[in-house]
């Protein structure tokens, strides 16, 4: 899932958010699941060049794929990737792709020309991969996506209301462009930001049965605080908690980073339980996200408290804060 750590460095670029729908999509209601052949490929290239250690054929386009996905691993790393993927979402194919990353403003050259190379290295291996592999990759994705369809029925605005209005958030101008893969590199999902608005990217092999629909979630609840609403309240829960912080004598700016992504697991894992699958186990807890943080037990008490309507809003602001920002000699968050 999306690090917070990249949530403030997201480059403005061309996206598909509040667009026409794309050729690939099953836009109903307030979410555009989107499977789509290019946002495939890159993300099987960066996978293979992440996975596969091994040399690359030589004087192919596969070769010449991997070649760059790994230049950009080395070079940028995580950073760089958010940063070009925003050329991707919006391009049609391989070709409008290459006039996109062309197009893109950058302060970093190497940036640029890596992502450049990559761009040109898929297009040219486009038609080999939409002939040979896509239509069977295009088919379990498809299965993934009918299944998040029959789910969390976005055609039903129930649960988004109840997905976003815990967080004070507005409800989206258009539905969230959400793209599916195969697979790809850890994390398995990631949200960005792009000019059009927010798109979303997850992974569906590594995500089995409703580990999928929570982590859908949990970028849809970042998009909308990336935000993409057609009408903001003035002040949403994130905004009151750096404003409470500020004024706390607690400072530990890591443990604020991270609580409000701690929150969005608590709050996307309980949106499954209580809305499709009773018996759904947190990503949080079968990934490692809690056991990384003291402050998780706390945060999770009060987030379900607050869901079940036994805190008011100050008391839901002083739990959390507690959880996250405890006395200097007392446990703390660890952001490692």
């Amino acid at each position: 899932m999306i690090r917070a750590a990249l949530a403030g460095l997201l480059l403005l670029g061309l996206g598909c958010g509040g667009g026409p729908e794309a050729p690939g999509s099953t836009a109903a209601g307030w979410l555009d699941l989107r499977v789509e052949a290019l946002p495939d490929l890159w993300h099987q290239v960066r996978h293979q060049a992440q996975t596969d250690q091994g040399p690359a054929p030589p004087d192919s386009a596969r070769g010449a794929a991997l070649a760059a996905a790994r230049a950009i691993e080395a070079h940028h790393g995580p950073r760089g990737w958010a940063l070009l993927a925003t050329r991707l979402a919006g391009s049609a194919d391989g070709a409008a792709l290459v006039a996109a990353m062309e197009a893109m403003p950058s302060t970093d050259e190497g940036l640029h020309a890596d992502g450049l190379a990559y761009a040109r290295a898929l297009a040219a291996l486009e038609a080999d991969f939409v002939a040979q592999e896509w239509p069977g990759r295009r088919a379990a994705i498809r299965a993934r996506a009918d299944e998040l369809q029959v789910r969390l029925r976005p055609e039903d605005p129930r649960l988004l209301d109840a997905l976003r209005s815990p967080f004070g958030l507005g409800a989206p101008a258009a539905p969230l462009p959400f793209y599916l893969v195969l697979d790809g590199p850890e994390p398995p999902a990631i949200t960005l930001r792009t000019r059009a608005g927010p798109v979303s990217f997850a992974a569906v092999a590594t995500l089995p049965g409703t580990l999928l629909d929570e982590t859908v979630l949990h970028e849809c609840v970042h998009a909308l605080a990336a935000g993409q609403v057609s009408a903001p309240p003035a002040v949403d829960l994130f905004t009151r908690l750096r404003a409470a912080q500020e004024h706390s004598a607690a400072n530990d700016p890591a443990a604020m980073r991270e609580l409000p992504h701690l929150l969005i697991f608590a709050h996307a894992a309980e949106m499954v339980r209580r809305h499709v699958d009773p018996a759904h186990r947190d990503y949080g807890e079968l990934r490692g996200a809690y056991a990384r943080s003291a402050a998780a037990p706390e945060v999770l008490r009060v987030w379900t408290a607050n869901l079940d309507g036994l805190l008011d809003e100050e008391e839901v602001v002083s739990g959390l804060l507690a959880a996250a920002l405890p006395p200097a000699d007392g446990p703390g968050y660890d952001s490692r």
